[in-house]
């Protein structure tokens, strides 16, 4: 899996030392600046403030998995609230809708479905968890992170990793106690300090988000639009 992220970290959106040369190439400055803290372990703790890229690295690493024979498994808010399932990977992500079911027990549903199913087959696969602790109450909020704590040092063979991204203190602080590779898009902090020196907002600050998170998308697709026309160039 270490090579797949690797390989997404070259991408001109991210700005890291691996996309030196593609960023080179395109003239750009990446939207999104990204530190990969590397351990020995197939644990990916993905961590950001609002509107740094998290979401789009995950789309990221689920298009290159798929193009690599490894079936990503992705539990994120899409499908918690609908059930759809687009990534490409066996739909055994349990869901029902909210009008009759909970956030909380749709997110238990999908949990603990999508990682015990793993171990009912032995396909090349990844599963990434955008948010698993979301609609959870303090008390099962401790139980899922011992459970994904526990999960992540039981890794099947053919689970190729398992990645979170979440903003949760209590899961991230569970999961900073065991070996994990740490990506960090924002800032160069460690997951430690992201813990232990959270950043200080406003509520003007949240205001600002959705225009922050704009801007970011923007971004994006100027460098999309650059990618598309350099390519085109090329094959002249």
């Amino acid at each position: 899996m270490k090579e797949i992220i690797n390989w997404a970290l070259q991408q001109p959106f991210f700005d890291n030392p691996l996309s030196d040369e593609s960023r080179k190439n395109l003239k750009i400055k990446s939207p999104l600046y990204v530190n990969f803290q590397e351990n020995d372990s197939k644990l990916y703790v993905i961590t950001g403030e609002n509107a740094t890229g998290k979401s789009y690295f995950i789309k990221t690493i689920t298009a290159m998995s798929k193009q690599n024979n490894i079936k990503p498994y992705h539990m994120g808010m899409i499908s918690r609230s609908s059930g759809l399932y687009d990534e490409g990977g066996e739909h055994f992500w349990s869901i029902v809708p909210e009008e009759v079911a909970s956030t909380g027990e749709n997110s238990a549903l999908l949990l603990l479905n999508g990682l015990e199913g793993i171990f009912k087959h032995d396909t090349k696969s990844v599963i990434l968890l955008d948010e698993p602790t979301f609609g959870f109450s303090i008390g099962y909020q401790k139980v899922i992170a011992d459970y994904i704590a526990n999960f992540s040092v039981n890794i099947p063979l053919h689970l190729q990793g398992l990645i979170v991204c979440a903003h949760d203190y209590i899961l991230l602080s569970k999961l900073s106690e065991i070996p994990h590779n740490h990506l960090r898009f924002g800032d160069d902090r460690t997951l430690k300090q992201v813990l232990n020196e959270p950043y200080k907002y406003t509520i003007k600050d949240i205001k600002d988000l959705p225009s922050q998170a704009e801007k970011t998308r923007h971004q994006i697709a100027i460098v999309e639009d650059k990618i598309k026309k350099y390519n085109a160039k090329t094959k002249k």
